[in-house]
This record gives C-alpha cells, sequence and structure tokens, in this order.
C-alpha cells in the first residue's frame, strides 16, 4: 500500500507501520520531513505569530490531510490564513496515515523556513541542559502551580536565553541555526523540563513542569483537528516510535555501542573542560566543518578563522554544545579521551560524575 495516497483506513500498531516504512519508495523523504516536524512540534511560538506566507506552497497535503480538514471543519478565510492551516497540519503529520505528502513537500525550503523561525527568534526551543532554566525558575517564580507554567510565564523563563540544542535524525538545533550533523540521533525538542525538586527530603526524583504555548492560530488549528480526527477515527494510530527509530538513523535502540555521548557531555563536560574539548574537535579532524558552521550566514565568514582556542572561548555554552552535536559519538570518544590524556578534562579517582540538576 503506498502510505502517501490513502485516506485514514484505520488504527495500526508500531510494527505494521514499522514495516510500511522500511517498504516506503519515499523513506528519505519521510525521515527529512519528519525530523523537521519533530521541530516545529515543540517549538514555542512567540506572541503574534502567525506562519510565513511561504507554507501556503511548500506543504503538500495528502488525502488523509485533507480528509482531516474536512472532519475538522476549518477552510482559511478572515480569522485562520491558509499558511497557518498547511503549517498546522505539517505539526500534525500523522493520524493513521500521513498527512503529508513528504515526496512533494519542498524540503529545503522547509529547512530554510524553521531556520529562520530559528534565528529571528520566533519560535523559541527551550534548553534543557545544565541548570540554566532550572536555576531561572526557582529564582524567579513566585506562583503555586508546578505542574505548568502559563503561555506568558513559559515565554518569560527562555526569554534572554540561547535556543535549545536538540537533535532528530541529522538535524541539530540551537542558537548557531538548525544544521546538519555527521551521525543521526534522536535528542527531540520538549517542552516539559525538568526545573525543580520537591521539598520532601525522601523525594529524590526531579519534576518536570510543561511549558504551555501561546493561544496562536497555528496552535489553536492544530488542537481543533486533532481533537476531530480523534472524535472521527479514534486515537491515533502508533506512529511516534517508527518515526523516532526512522530518525535515529544508523543507531539501533538496543544495544547501544555507546550510551547517549553527547548528553553526557551536556551535563557532565562543562565550563573549561568542554571549552578544551571543543579546541580539540576545531583543532581535529572535524575542523574543517566547525569552521565552515561558525563562518556561514548570518555570522561573518570570520568567525570561523583563528586559533582552536581561541574560536572555541569565543563561543557560548549552547553554541559549544552544539558544535559538538554535530560530530559523531566514535569522534566525540576519541576526542575525549586525547583531552583526558592531556589533562585538560580531570577525572579524579573514585569520581562519580552526575549532572548538576
Amino acid at each position: 500500500m503506498d502510505i502517501k495516497n490513502v485516506k485514514n483506513v484505520g488504527w495500526r500498531s508500531g510494527p505494521e507501520i514499522e514495516k510500511e516504512l522500511a517498504q516506503s519508495t519515499c523513506i528519505d523523504s519521510i525521515r527529512k520531513a519528519a525530523a523537521l516536524r519533530t521541530f516545529l512540534r515543540h517549538a514555542l511560538p512567540t506572541k503574534g505569530y502567525k506562519a510565513a506566507a511561504e507554507w501556503r506552497v511548500v506543504v503538500s497535503l495528502t488525502p488523509a490531510g485533507e480528509e482531516a480538514l474536512r472532519l475538522s471543519g476549518i477552510s482559511s478565510g478572515q480569522d485562520v490564513e491558509l499558511a497557518d492551516i498547511h503549517m498546522a497540519i505539517f505539526c500534525l503529520f500523522y493520524h493513521h496515515e500521513l498527512l503529508v505528502d513528504c515526496a512533494k513537500c519542498d524540503l529545503k525550503a522547509l529547512q530554510r523556513l524553521v531556520n529562520t523561525e530559528l534565528l529571528s527568534g520566533r519560535l523559541r526551543w527551550p534548553h534543557q541542559f545544565g541548570r540554566l532554566l532550572y536555576d531561572k525558575f526557582n529564582d524567579s517564580y513566585s506562583g503555586d502551580r508546578t505542574d505548568h507554567l502559563l503561555p506568558d510565564e513559559a515565554l518569560a523563563l527562555v526569554d534572554g536565553t540561547a535556543q535549545g540544542v536538540y537533535q532528530a535524525g541529522h538535524l541539530v538545533s540551537g542558537p548557531l541555526g538548525l544544521i546538519e550533523a555527521s551521525c543521526a540521533r534522536w535528542i527531540p525538542p520538549r517542552r516539559s523540563l525538568v526545573l525543580w525538586h520537591c521539598s520532601d527530603p525522601g523525594c529524590q526524583s526531579p519534576h518536570a513542569v510543561d511549558l504551555l504555548p501561546v493561544e496562536v492560530p497555528l496552535v489553536q488549528v492544530i488542537r481543533e483537528v486533532r481533537k476531530a480526527l480523534e472524535a472521527h477515527l479514534g486515537p491515533a494510530s502508533e506512529w511516534l516510535t517508527p518515526l523516532a527509530d526512522v530518525l535515529g538513523g544508523d543507531i539501533p535502540r538496543e544495544p547501544y555501542t555507546y550510551y547517549d555521548v553527547v548528553t553526557t557531555i551536556a551535563e557532565c563536560i562543562v565550563r573549561e573542560e568542554r571549552s578544551s574539548l571543543v579546541t580539540a574537535a576545531i583543532g581535529g579532524s572535524n575542523g574543517t566543518l566547525l569552521r565552515d558552521v561558525l563562518g556561514k550566514p548570518p555570522r561573518k565568514k570570520a568567525s570561523g578563522r583563528g586559533a582552536p582556542e581561541a574560536l572555541a572561548k569565543a563561543l557560548g555554552d549552547e553554541e559549544q554544545l552544539q558544535l559538538l552535536f554535530l560530530i559523531s559519538d566514535c569522534d566525540l570518544i576519541g576526542l575525549i579521551d586525547q583531552c583526558i590524556k592531556h589533562s585538560s578534562i580531570c577525572v579524579p579517582l573514585g569520581e562519580i560524575g552526575r549532572a548538576h540538576v
């Protein structure tokens, strides 16, 4: 069955969808589109956000997508623009079938759109690593709700902070833009962050806080279409895990050769030691790639020139981390070993590294 040319025919399990994806002739397009959708679906739009006009022409809906719009009763008009509708359907991406025809979407234009929204700050991705947002939440929040933040509170929390570093497939987000990495990973963006620990001394569990998005047209259309699909067709099929596996590329769920190297770096190799690691990366076999990234617009070309140590120290914490996300796990392991050997990363005897939060 061609998964792009059917309506929502019925609920399907994860294994059924995995088999279908494995046989798809447009798997590369699905993989790229799913990665872009992952970033958009979990972004926080800023106040007054409206989809760019290009969304009207860069997205192609499948019959299932057209059916979703018909069931919801939503059409473009005075209150809802076609661009917001198309962007919302792309963010939903699937119900029982894919809602967008990935092979007919202009994926290069879509990637440019997401990159523009990221660099402009019109869409925000909260940074989950480290303790910047954790400390800001505990220092500034005075309310008694600890399970979620209202939209204004959520935007105030991320205001003045860098865009979050995440990876879906080969795409890595962060303050340097949306950049292609050398290997695929599944470290998707999220709007639920660990921001507090309770006062019970017997509770060792961190607690997550949901950041609610502003009620812009995009968010409203997503909600209304999803409600209509669930009301008429029941719960969505199990697409999440098969798509995550597709975006993991050549990294199988089990067994891992290494377990989440970049997240270990994000939480356990910080400050001067991370600068040393980035210095080694720029001075090593990945140096050309990293210098090219630093010298791409909107940054000046000269931003990628200079001694590795000077370049590393000129970067912020999130920028350093994003550069390291671009490197394969094997290369990162080698760089960490190199830095430990040269004592620029120190591991005292018997020390156990833990996340700072």
